[in-house]
C-alpha cells in the first residue's frame, strides 16, 4: 500500500501524486484517497495484477503510459473521480479482459488500450464525444463494445485489427 502521507524532517506531507514504480515486481497496489494524479510511466512494465482505489477517491488524472505493458493486470475499476486518461496509459496490458469508462471521464488519449489482446468487452460512458486515434488498435480479442450516441468522431485506426467485433452501424 502506498501511504497517504509521508514525513520528512518532522513535517508531514500529503501524497497527491505517485510515480516511480516502473518495472517493479509488485503484484497489487492500493492508491490512497489523497492521490489526485498517477504520473507518466508510474507503473510501466510492472507485475501488477490488481489495482485498488481507496474511497472516496480524489484521483482525476491517469497520465500517459502510467500502466503501459502491465501484462498481468486483469481488470481495473476506475473511480468515478477520474476525468482524464492519458496517451497509451494501458497499452500492452494483455491480461485486461474488460473495461468500463466511468461518466466522469471526458478525455481519453490516443493508444490508451492499444494491443490489449485479452480485452473482450468495453463500455464507454456517455460523457465521451470522441474516440481517439488507435484507442483500441490491435485488441484482437475484442468482441463487444458499447459506444454511446454522444460519440461524434472516431479517430484513425481506432479499431485497427479488432477482427472479432462487428462495427457496422456504429
Amino acid at each position: 500500500m502506498i501511504p497517504s502521507t509521508v514525513t520528512y524532517e518532522g513535517v508531514e506531507y500529503e501524497v497527491t501524486c505517485i510515480g516511480g514504480f516502473n518495472y517493479c515486481p509488485v503484484s497489487s497496489v492500493t492508491i490512497p484517497s489523497t492521490v489526485r494524479s498517477i504520473n507518466k510511466y508510474a507503473f510501466i512494465g510492472s507485475s501488477l495484477n490488481s489495482i485498488y482505489f481507496e474511497s472516496p477517491s480524489s484521483l482525476t488524472e491517469i497520465d500517459s503510459m502510467a500502466f503501459n505493458s502491465c501484462r498481468e493486470l486483469k481488470s481495473i475499476e476506475f473511480p468515478n473521480s477520474v476525468k482524464s486518461i492519458g496517451l497509451g496509459a494501458f497499452t500492452g496490458c494483455t491480461g485486461l479482459t474488460s473495461v468500463k469508462i466511468p461518466e466522469a471521464v471526458t478525455s481519453i488519449g490516443e493508444y490508451v488500450f492499444a494491443s490489449c489482446t485479452g480485452l473482450i468487452s468495453v463500455e464507454i460512458s456517455a460523457a465521451i464525444t470522441s474516440i481517439g486515434r488507435n484507442l483500441f488498435s490491435d485488441c484482437t480479442g475484442l468482441t463487444s463494445i458499447k459506444i454511446p450516441k454522444t460519440v461524434r468522431s472516431i479517430g484513425l485506426y481506432a479499431f485497427q485489427n479488432c477482427t472479432g467485433v462487428d462495427l457496422r452501424g456504429v
